[in-house]
Protein backbone atom coordinates (compact mmCIF):
# COMPACT_ATOMS: atom_id res chain seq x y z
CA UNK A 1 0.00 0.00 0.00
CA UNK A 2 2.69 2.58 1.04
CA UNK A 3 4.21 1.79 -2.48
CA UNK A 4 1.23 2.76 -4.51
CA UNK A 5 0.78 5.73 -2.17
CA UNK A 6 4.40 6.88 -2.70
CA UNK A 7 4.34 6.20 -6.55
CA UNK A 8 0.45 7.49 -6.98
CA UNK A 9 -0.06 9.94 -3.95
CA UNK A 10 -2.87 11.44 -5.75
CA UNK A 11 -4.78 8.73 -6.51
CA UNK A 12 -7.96 7.92 -4.76
CA UNK A 13 -7.89 4.25 -3.94
CA UNK A 14 -9.17 1.54 -0.94
CA UNK A 15 -7.56 -1.63 0.00
CA UNK A 16 -9.51 -4.23 1.73
CA UNK A 17 -8.01 -8.01 2.41
CA UNK A 18 -10.92 -10.66 3.26
CA UNK A 19 -9.00 -11.97 6.54
CA UNK A 20 -10.98 -8.19 8.28
CA UNK A 21 -13.85 -9.85 7.86
CA UNK A 22 -12.89 -12.72 10.45
CA UNK A 23 -14.09 -10.14 13.05
CA UNK A 24 -17.62 -10.72 11.99
CA UNK A 25 -17.80 -14.69 10.80
CA UNK A 26 -18.30 -17.58 12.33
CA UNK A 27 -16.16 -19.69 9.73
CA UNK A 28 -12.68 -17.70 9.44
CA UNK A 29 -11.52 -17.28 6.51
CA UNK A 30 -7.82 -18.56 6.20
CA UNK A 31 -6.82 -17.57 2.46
CA UNK A 32 -6.21 -13.76 2.41
CA UNK A 33 -6.98 -12.03 -0.86
CA UNK A 34 -6.10 -8.32 -1.22
CA UNK A 35 -8.43 -6.56 -2.97
CA UNK A 36 -7.53 -2.90 -3.91
CA UNK A 37 -9.95 -0.61 -5.69
CA UNK A 38 -8.06 2.48 -7.31
CA UNK A 39 -10.11 5.27 -9.99
CA UNK A 40 -11.28 4.01 -12.75
CA UNK A 41 -8.24 5.82 -14.78
CA UNK A 42 -5.22 4.72 -12.66
CA UNK A 43 -6.55 1.20 -11.65
CA UNK A 44 -4.98 -0.46 -14.89
CA UNK A 45 -1.77 1.45 -13.55
CA UNK A 46 -1.80 0.16 -10.26
CA UNK A 47 -2.43 -3.27 -11.78
CA UNK A 48 0.91 -2.66 -13.91
CA UNK A 49 3.13 -1.38 -11.26
CA UNK A 50 2.39 -4.21 -9.14
CA UNK A 51 3.30 -6.43 -11.73
CA UNK A 52 6.63 -4.75 -12.09
CA UNK A 53 6.98 -4.82 -8.55
CA UNK A 54 7.56 -8.76 -8.84
CA UNK A 55 3.99 -9.62 -7.30
CA UNK A 56 3.14 -12.50 -8.72
CA UNK A 57 -0.64 -13.49 -7.75
CA UNK A 58 -2.28 -10.27 -9.31
CA UNK A 59 -5.64 -10.00 -11.38
CA UNK A 60 -6.79 -6.63 -13.09
CA UNK A 61 -10.89 -6.63 -12.99
CA UNK A 62 -11.15 -10.53 -13.22
CA UNK A 63 -14.83 -12.01 -13.35
CA UNK A 64 -15.93 -14.73 -11.09
CA UNK A 65 -15.32 -17.29 -13.81
CA UNK A 66 -11.45 -16.11 -14.13
CA UNK A 67 -11.34 -15.69 -10.49
CA UNK A 68 -12.65 -18.50 -9.43
CA UNK A 69 -9.82 -20.67 -11.99
CA UNK A 70 -6.83 -18.49 -11.51
CA UNK A 71 -7.02 -17.80 -7.60
CA UNK A 72 -4.31 -18.68 -5.63
CA UNK A 73 -3.01 -17.78 -1.99
CA UNK A 74 -2.27 -14.45 -1.04
CA UNK A 75 -4.01 -13.04 -4.78
CA UNK A 76 -4.05 -9.50 -5.28
CA UNK A 77 -6.94 -8.29 -7.57
CA UNK A 78 -6.97 -4.35 -8.23
CA UNK A 79 -10.57 -3.06 -9.80
CA UNK A 80 -12.14 0.01 -10.41
CA UNK A 81 -13.39 1.67 -7.23
CA UNK A 82 -17.38 2.71 -6.84
CA UNK A 83 -18.09 6.23 -7.36
CA UNK A 84 -19.49 7.96 -4.12
CA UNK A 85 -17.71 5.41 -2.07
CA UNK A 86 -17.19 6.12 1.52
CA UNK A 87 -13.90 7.05 2.03
CA UNK A 88 -11.78 8.15 5.56
CA UNK A 89 -10.67 11.14 5.31
CA UNK A 90 -7.49 10.65 8.30
CA UNK A 91 -6.45 7.25 6.71
CA UNK A 92 -8.09 7.40 3.05
CA UNK A 93 -6.70 4.06 1.62
CA UNK A 94 -8.23 2.02 4.23
CA UNK A 95 -11.25 0.71 4.08
CA UNK A 96 -14.09 2.22 5.81
CA UNK A 97 -16.71 -0.57 7.71
CA UNK A 98 -19.71 0.48 6.20
CA UNK A 99 -18.12 -0.08 2.39
CA UNK A 100 -16.80 -3.31 3.79
CA UNK A 101 -19.96 -4.36 4.71
CA UNK A 102 -21.87 -3.34 1.32
CA UNK A 103 -18.99 -4.49 -0.43
CA UNK A 104 -19.33 -8.10 0.99
CA UNK A 105 -23.34 -8.23 -0.51
CA UNK A 106 -22.49 -5.88 -3.50
CA UNK A 107 -19.25 -7.04 -4.83
CA UNK A 108 -19.45 -10.54 -6.20
CA UNK A 109 -16.19 -11.95 -5.67
CA UNK A 110 -16.10 -10.88 -2.55
CA UNK A 111 -18.96 -12.56 -1.50
CA UNK A 112 -17.70 -15.61 -3.04
CA UNK A 113 -15.58 -15.55 0.22
CA UNK A 114 -17.59 -15.99 3.02
CA UNK A 115 -21.24 -17.87 3.23
CA UNK A 116 -23.88 -15.44 2.81
CA UNK A 117 -26.05 -17.04 5.08
CA UNK A 118 -23.64 -15.62 7.92
CA UNK A 119 -24.44 -11.96 6.57
CA UNK A 120 -27.14 -11.22 9.01
CA UNK A 121 -24.53 -11.91 11.86
CA UNK A 122 -22.14 -10.04 10.11
CA UNK A 123 -24.45 -6.66 10.23
CA UNK A 124 -25.51 -7.56 14.12
CA UNK A 125 -22.25 -8.14 15.17
CA UNK A 126 -20.84 -5.01 13.42
CA UNK A 127 -23.56 -2.89 14.91
CA UNK A 128 -22.90 -4.24 18.79
CA UNK A 129 -18.98 -3.67 17.75
CA UNK A 130 -18.53 -0.31 16.38
CA UNK A 131 -20.24 2.69 15.56
CA UNK A 132 -22.14 2.21 12.21
CA UNK A 133 -23.05 5.62 10.00
CA UNK A 134 -26.50 3.88 8.88
CA UNK A 135 -26.73 7.01 6.29
CA UNK A 136 -23.42 6.63 5.10
CA UNK A 137 -24.25 2.62 4.84
CA UNK A 138 -27.34 3.10 3.03
CA UNK A 139 -25.90 5.70 0.68
CA UNK A 140 -23.41 3.43 -0.37
CA UNK A 141 -26.19 0.30 -0.82
CA UNK A 142 -28.51 2.35 -2.80
CA UNK A 143 -25.43 3.20 -5.15
CA UNK A 144 -24.63 -0.37 -5.57
CA UNK A 145 -28.22 -1.40 -5.88
CA UNK A 146 -28.12 -3.14 -2.40
CA UNK A 147 -30.34 -1.21 -0.22
CA UNK A 148 -33.13 -3.76 0.27
CA UNK A 149 -30.72 -6.51 1.08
Amino acid sequence: MNQIKETYPYVTFTVFETVLMNDFLNHLIAQNTVFIQAEKESSIYVFRFLQEKGYQNVMYKPGKNEFDLYWSRDEIVVADIISEAPLRTDEPHKIMLEKMLVDMIADKLISTTFSKAEFPDVIEQAQSRYYLDKIRLLRYARRRNREKR
